[in-house]
């Protein structure tokens, strides 16, 4: 665990101060499929210790942070309950500056968006239904809290297979290296499950998704 075992008895801490509705995750980012070591108020999300990488660290972990930031703060997240979180996202880096792991802090804003909504409603009259991959009061959801590899691994393919207006079977070449191009990017092939489900919903073998893999490599 190395320079993460300061961090958890912090995880505890924390969602004993924050209160219920705050979730405290601490991940473990040398296994992503099983990369929580400590959770308090897991109720949020559902998820337990062993849970996996949410889709946003797989990302982080795959290309790394711009600048360096030591964090990131103040993003949407969801739940598979669609439950609103404000997120923020702590990077604990080892000896050698790697990010060796997370902290995440996810507070259920559910309640405050719908009364906003009521607010809205009432003070302006109507609402207009929300955009796909928006949350209710607007704004972009960055993360997907999820509690299974397989629903992390569905989360980050239809995040790309939804930027197009084909169905897999109907798109060219260029298109199918392009998705696996933006897969890799987003991390999904650090997960042992990631090329299996990949060729499945794209009808394809798992040899032709590990082609493709190839050829972005030259």
């Amino acid at each position: 665990m190395g320079v993460l075992a300061n961090f958890v008895p912090l995880v505890d801490f924390l969602g004993k101060a924050l209160g219920p509705n705050c979730e405290v995750v601490l991940h473990d980012l040398t296994d992503p499929e099983h990369s929580i070591i400590a959770i308090a108020n897991g109720h949020i999300s559902g998820r337990k210790i062993g849970g996996p990488s949410t889709d946003l660290v797989l990302k982080i972990l795959k290309e790394g942070l711009e600048g360096g930031d030591a964090y990131i703060a103040n993003y949407n997240a969801r739940n598979m309950n669609n439950i609103i979180c404000r997120s923020s996202s702590f990077f604990i880096r080892d000896e050698g500056n790697r990010i060796a792991g997370v902290l995440c802090v996810n507070v259920d804003v559910s309640k405050f968006v719908e009364a906003k909504k009521l607010l809205e409603l009432m003070i302006g009259g109507g609402a207009q239904a929300p955009v796909p991959d928006r949350t209710d009061d607007g704004g972009d959801v960055f993360e997907n809290l999820h509690s299974s590899v397989d629903d992390v691994l569905t989360a980050i393919i239809d995040g790309v297979l939804g930027r197009y207006e084909v169905t897999p079977d109907r798109m060219s070449v260029e298109e199918k290296l392009a998705v696996v191009r933006a897969l890799s990017e987003n991390g999904l092939f650090l997960l042992k499950g990631g090329v299996s489900e990949l060729a499945r919903r794209m009808q394809l073998s798992e040899p032709t998704i590990y082609r493709y893999l190839n050829k972005l490599k030259d």
